[in-house]
């Protein structure tokens, strides 16, 4: 029940396309009655009696009908398939936002091609309302009005086809119960090769710097063999549920045959009794094969939405923090014996970690590779709450606060800096809030001190996978421009000059001075070309 008030949630909007579907499936239910009684008319009136007239008026009310099912069989298809895309584009919206909310802990226990996966799993659910769904809930309603005209001409006949019909139930549900097994294991084998695709690919260059090539096509390949496996077997469950049932429904039109011709001998019925009974026996079945099928088939859909609910079952941090304290302004930070380790991992990342920063100060962050220096950084952006100890914004525990909010007040240059397809310009107030015009006298005085000299802005940034036409030392310019123009309360500054030259690195300095000496900065560096800049020193 959860999976449908699930899928109603994105239906709603496309109530008054269902109710055509509705009515449509009606009028294909009365129509597809129609040609097996037509039928019994040529052969029991047409036929016998060699009326050649009535013979061709029937045909052509054949024709007719089978022409206005076509096009309502393709009308409906059409909505059908408009209302899948819609369901399956909204949902894969909210998957999205969902997951973007998603607290860090959670990033840092699935590697991103998993996380990528399981959002394109989306893509699986539109076969829950594909044609072949509609076509069984039609049949439904064939069944019923085909059930009525059969017993009106022989009851005895009519119930030893119906007698067999819970079979078809009992085959289907069993295979579908083994058909999801195989699904869950095959869709999850699935997320974990693109995981491991995705890691190769993000790593490529110095995958080749290390000639190791080889070894990362035979890591996938062997994920690649486990999936084939699986996916092997889902096959052969799906192959033997279908052909079982298909199996089946040829026996019953042996059965037909043997006991039609039997009573047409008799004269128990009549040649045309006994084709409209071979007319009507595939919707005579068609409802428990069709749903036993369409259950088999349809399995790796119930699946994909099993699992994108559990994926929607994730709390987010807006859910976590939804009656925490909105932050307006960062006047100072405080680590109190903060200790804090990864939760993928079993040993602490920093430990007892302690500083007190207020406006104006400038602290610098010395430490080893590995010692926890970035760690502390993410803390102050509360990506991570400390496993021990306390971190106070403003004298408050920070858990009291919003993280949006915390955020919103805090900018970093990193050593990741995120860059996309668009002008320096666009790149540049990403994320500020702010439109070209207001940015402009800001952007105008860091062309003064030399940030943005050697950065044209209309110059166009093209990013082609982990590659980009930008050097090194430019995007940091604007990584540093971008912080700026945010106006935050604190800057995080994690190895900022890395790409820069000396001639960066002059005007990053004077940037620090001139524009961000009321800031709180915080320098993680392995050089000391910023030791002058600082008033406090912590070392890990």
């Amino acid at each position: 029940m959860s999976k449908m008030r699930f899928l109603y949630r994105y239906m709603r909007n496309s109530k008054r396309e269902t109710i055509i579907v509705f009515v449509m499936m009606v009028l294909l239910t009365i129509l597809n009655v129609l040609p097996g009684l037509i039928v019994k008319d040529i052969f029991d009136v047409g036929i016998v009696n060699m009326n050649y007239t009535r013979i061709i008026a029937m045909c052509f009310a054949l024709v007719i009908i089978y022409t206005i099912i076509s096009v309502l069989n393709y009308k409906s298809t059409f909505i059908l398939g408009a209302c899948s895309n819609v369901l399956v584009t909204n949902v894969r919206d909210d998957v999205v936002s969902k997951t973007m909310k998603l607290p860090m802990d959670f990033f840092s226990m699935h590697e991103s091609g998993y996380v990528t996966s399981r959002i394109g799993e989306v893509s699986g659910i539109s076969s829950l309302l594909s044609v072949s769904t509609m076509k069984s809930i039609i049949s439904l309603f064939q069944f019923i009005g085909v059930s009525v005209v059969l017993f009106s001409i022989n009851p005895l006949l009519t119930f030893a086809l119906l007698a067999i019909t819970p079979l078809f139930f009992i085959l289907g549900r069993r295979n579908t119960r083994e058909m999801v097994k195989a699904s869950e294991r095959a869709v999850e084998q699935s997320a974990r090769l693109n995981s491991k695709i995705q890691e190769s690919m993000q790593g490529i260059e110095e995958v080749k710097n290390l000639s190791v090539e080889e070894n990362e096509a035979q890591k996938i390949k062997r994920e690649n063999g486990e999936l084939l496996k699986l996916s092997i077997k889902q096959t052969d469950r799906y192959t033997l549920g279908i052909e079982t049932l298909a199996y089946l429904g040829k026996l019953m039109s042996v059965f037909l045959i043997a006991m039609g011709g039997y009573m047409i001998a008799k004269n128990t019925i009549s040649l045309g009794d006994y084709m409209t009974f071979s007319t009507y026996l595939g919707m005579l079945y068609a409802p428990m094969q069709s749903l036993a099928v369409l259950s088999i088939s349809l399995s790796p859909a119930i699946v994909s939405l099993g699992r994108i609910m559990d994926f929607m079952n994730e709390i987010n941090e807006d859910e976590t923090d939804a009656n925490k304290k909105v932050l307006d302004k960062i006047t100072s930070i405080e680590f109190i014996n903060v200790d804090f380790k990864y939760s993928s991992q079993n040993c602490f990342a920093v430990k007892n970690i302690n500083f007190l920063l207020e406006d104006r100060d400038k602290l610098m962050i010395k430490g080893e590779n590995g010692s926890g220096k970035t760690t502390i950084l993410r803390l102050i952006l509360a990506l991570y709450n400390p496993t021990r100890g306390k971190i106070l914004v403003n004298g408050t525990n920070e858990l009291s606060y919003k993280r949006s909010g915390i955020r919103g007040r805090i900018s970093i240059v990193s050593q990741k800096v995120y860059v996309f397809s668009g002008t320096v310009e666009e790149n540049i107030i990403y994320g500020t809030g702010l439109s070209p015009r207001d940015a402009e006298a800001m952007i105008n005085k860091l062309k003064i001190t030399g940030i943005l000299e050697q950065v044209s802005l209309q110059k166009q940034i093209i990013v082609q996978g982990n590659t980009c036409n930008l050097s090194g030392g430019q995007i940091q310019r604007i990584a540093l421009a971008r912080g700026i123009l945010k106006g935050s309360d604190v800057f995080l500054f994690d190895e900022s000059t890395s790409g820069l030259d000396d001639e960066g690195v002059g005007a990053l300095k004077r940037i620090v001075t001139d524009v961000l000496s009321e800031k709180i900065c915080v320098f993680v560096e392995h050089g000391n070309e910023l030791d002058v800049l600082c008033n406090k020193t912590i070392t890990i």
